[in-house]
């Protein structure tokens, strides 16, 4: 797993060991638990056709937070669930707006749907 913070990033066996803030943050995904001290997660994604999972544990507190969906969204809303619910387990004043988010990367992926149909309907050889 590529360090994207200065904090120590590992991952083995689907788990990422993670320091806040930072945890998961190519833009535009938002920084987790930002302005507020550092603490250890671990993490796990899981995905398949039908339904998405993020679980965060919390070993210094004990805590954990699972998210589990039955649904394919149009953005990260699993991962984004379970850090708007762990910015409000650690207490973090200063959270992200991921109403304003989930709004613009689900716009953004339904503009892909139109191009997709446009670029089959180019590469279309009529009566194959």
């Amino acid at each position: 797993m590529n360090s994207i913070s200065f904090h120590d990033t590992k991952y083995a066996l689907g788990w990422a060991r993670l320091q806040t803030p930072d945890l998961r943050s190519p833009k535009p995904v938002p920084h987790v638990a930002r302005e507020h001290p550092s603490h250890l997660v671990l993490y796990h994604q899981g995905s398949m056709p039908g339904n998405v999972a993020a679980v965060n544990l919390i070993p210094e507190t004990g805590g954990a937070i699972i998210v589990l969906t039955n649904s394919l969204a149009l953005n990260d809303t699993t991962d984004w669930l379970g850090e708007l619910y762990l910015d409000a387990y650690l207490g973090v004043r200063k959270r992200n707006d991921h109403v304003a988010l989930a709004k613009e990367t689900a716009a953004r992926a339904l503009e892909w749907y139109p191009r997709l149909i446009k670029e089959l309907k180019s590469q279309q050889i009529p009566d194959t």
